[in-house]
């Protein structure tokens, strides 16, 4: 068969959760012999993940600032068509699912697919809430209507993505973000001293993430001064801002920003809990870490979460990400933390059961039965889909 090339529109940093699945799939066909192109920004130094796929045999390409379009054809070898010479099936993955209104290179590599006949998939990982003109949502709902299957990390975003375009695309597939912490025996439960050890694991970026309403919320609390403590594992643009949210909160004795960490699953041998005051979330890489851990979660109720975490069973939800909920919950959780072992227990269980099948392998196989040859677009693309 041709190459499969995936396209990455990650701007915003050099790696995120979106980045994950398809780097592994990547790998994952490399090693078994098909040709595989990856195209991303091009990064001031190169991110590690995308080092090691290079060296997986993987060609790396970058796009550039300039002729993004002009550059995404020929350096992907689209514009020769499908076939052994050309591709034979275009990954375009998306940190939002909206990315390609802001993507002319991967939008124009999808166009040309499309009029081609080469067969593409477009992965979104998060479905954000936003106002559509009415030209971005028809030019969307077409290359959605137009793709041979869409990859979600969750259920729950099909629904989502449907009524922001106002389609049905039956041709969603669920394929959860893979995690390597299942390999690992769970964390054995912090000595019960009386103590809840919370941590929050991610991007301080509290516009998406929300830290910002946890802080408030926690400043509203009923429980003992001395009986909790937060830990906030990460790096990003409002850190500074955190900091004087603990100061302006007096949370200063509780609160402590512990940086980016690498060894997740140290941080579950030391904490009982994850917290994750998400505004909005595809379903939460941090989350699926911490259940293969055997640590439950306290988040909002947004994206896919709700597949993951189970109200009262592998943690609880807040309602919306206002201060309000959070602090519903967070009193729900203090009345009840005598059950964070059986959540952490039911946590485990679930994340096992969701990661019995492979989702590095259940990916990579769509891709190989999509470029067999005879494969075809599975629809004809719509009006309106030339350049």
């Amino acid at each position: 068969m041709g190459t499969i090339c995936f396209i990455s529109t990650l701007s915003s940093a050099p790696w995120g959760g979106s980045e994950e699945l398809w780097c592994a799939v990547a790998a994952r066909l490399a090693g078994q012999g098909t040709p595989v192109v990856a195209v991303t920004t091009r990064w001031p130094t190169r991110p590690a993940p995308l080092v090691a796929l290079a060296d997986a045999g993987v060609t790396v390409r970058s796009l550039r600032p300039a002729g993004l379009a002009r550059r995404a054809l020929y350096k992907t070898g689209l514009s020769r068509g499908p076939g052994a010479a050309g591709v034979s099936v275009l990954v375009v993955s998306m940190a939002s699912a909206h990315d390609l209104i802001q993507a002319p290179a991967a939008r124009a590599a999808v166009r040309h697919a499309a009029r081609s006949g080469t067969p593409y998939v477009l992965a979104p990982h998060s479905i954000i809430e936003r106002r559509l003109a009415p030209h971005n949502r028809a030019l969307l709902r077409q290359l959605y209507t137009g793709s041979a299957s869409i990859v979600l990390p969750s259920a729950r975003l099909r629904r989502d993505l449907e009524r922001q375009l106002a389609v049905a695309l039956p041709q969603c597939v669920e394929i959860p973000t893979p995690t390597p912490l299942l390999s690992l025996a769970p964390a054995p439960q912090p000595a019960p001293d009386g103590h809840l050890r919370l941590a929050c694991v991610g991007r301080l970026d509290a516009e998406q993430k929300g830290h910002d309403i946890l802080l408030a919320a926690l400043s509203r609390v009923s429980w003992n001064d001395d009986s909790w403590s937060l830990d906030l594992f990460g790096s990003g643009p409002d850190e500074a801002h955190l900091r004087d949210l603990v100061a302006h909160y007096g949370l200063a004795g509780h609160v402590r920003f512990q940086g980016h960490t690498r060894d997740v699953a140290a941080v579950w041998r030391d904490h009982d809990l994850l917290v994750l005051p998400s505004r909005r979330e595809a379903r939460g890489i941090v989350i699926a870490e911490a259940m293969a851990c055997g640590r439950p979660t306290v988040a909002t109720a947004v994206g896919g979460i709700p597949d993951s975490v189970v109200d009262g069973v592998t943690g609880l939800l807040a309602a919306a990400a206002t201060e309000d909920a959070w602090v519903a919950a967070l009193e729900r959780l203090w009345r009840e933390r005598a059950r964070i072992p059986e959540w952490g227990a039911n946590a485990r269980r679930h994340v096992s059961a969701l990661f019995s099948d492979d989702p590095t392998e259940r990916f990579a196989t769509l891709l190989l039965g999509l470029g067999s040859p005879g494969t075809a677009l599975p629809r004809k693309p719509g009006p309106g889909l030339a350049d």
